[in-house]
């Protein structure tokens, strides 16, 4: 019983991911469409953007061991 819950946390958190990124991505692309933002202004927000959430999850994890 415990399993199937913690693999349909495990999908949920997938679908969640997923769905979440390809709203990103689409985002970036409506502002080079609609004449906002440069190809390289987004591009450059996504790996800023990147770069963020990697230094924050190793953050986290470093505090997560330290408890």
């Amino acid at each position: 019983m415990i399993e199937g819950r913690f693999i349909k946390l495990i999908i949920s958190e997938m679908v969640l991911i997923v769905g979440l990124s390809i709203l990103i991505i689409l985002i970036g692309f409506s502002r080079v469409y609609l004449g906002f933002h440069y190809v390289s202004d987004v591009c450059a927000g996504f790996v800023i953007s990147i770069f963020y959430l990697v230094l924050f999850v190793k953050v986290i994890n470093k505090f997560k061991k330290n408890n």
